[in-house]
């Protein structure tokens, strides 16, 4: 289907967007006569506990396409881990679309009750660990300051004893993953005092 797909769009390339599509697509990039690209975006270069094949498969995705784009340095060292040759490897940021996210002019609280706020998936690569200590040092310059962390993964229990471990516990909150009601628009986002952790 796919190959009778390309035909007919008289397609020069294809373009993977994600790692493990690649994977899972490989057999037949491996007989299509035209070039493939693939493009990384974190999930897709880790190891699989439940399949441990998936690294030989990634590995020979990554002999079999013309070009490999990584969406940050970290992806691009790991993909290097993984035998990508140097010369088909390329840095493919995510661009952010400035003009859909219009500047929002801030106050400071006056009673130093910040609330930081970071959005993400609980693992590793995230610095969550590293945010922690971060703001155990801000919270005691800003006492009243809060730290929410909104996300699901298999860090929360440690990072629950990190913030035990560091006396926060009510002042870090772990809502789990929380999705934003259609009824949120940017004006109310612009009255609240909450400042979104990079």
């Amino acid at each position: 289907m796919l190959a009778g797909l390309l035909n007919r769009r008289e397609a020069d390339l294809m373009h993977v967007y994600f790692g493990h599509t690649g994977v899972h697509l490989l057999p037949f990039i491996q007989r299509w006569p035209k070039p493939t690209v693939v493009s990384f975006h974190g999930m897709d270069v880790q190891t699989r506990a439940h399949d441990p094949s998936y690294e030989i498969r990634l590995r020979q995705l990554l002999k079999a396409s013309r070009l490999v784009l990584a969406r940050s340095q970290s992806l691009l060292d790991r993909l290097l881990e993984l035998d990508c040759p140097v010369d088909k490897v390329r840095m493919n940021r995510t661009g952010i679309p400035l003009d859909q996210f219009p500047t929002i002019n801030r106050s400071w609280p006056d009673n130093g009750a910040w609330h930081l706020v970071q959005a993400c998936r609980l693992i590793e690569k995230k610095g969550l660990d590293d945010a922690i200590h971060a703001f155990a040092a801000f919270a005691k310059v800003h006492p009243q300051s809060q730290f929410t962390i909104a996300g699901e993964g298999p860090l929360l229990d440690p990072l629950k004893k990190l913030r035990n471990d560091l006396g926060l516990r009510d002042k870090i909150h772990f809502p789990g993953f929380v999705k934003v009601p259609p009824c949120v628009t940017s004006s109310t986002v612009r009255t609240s005092s909450s400042i979104p952790a990079a």
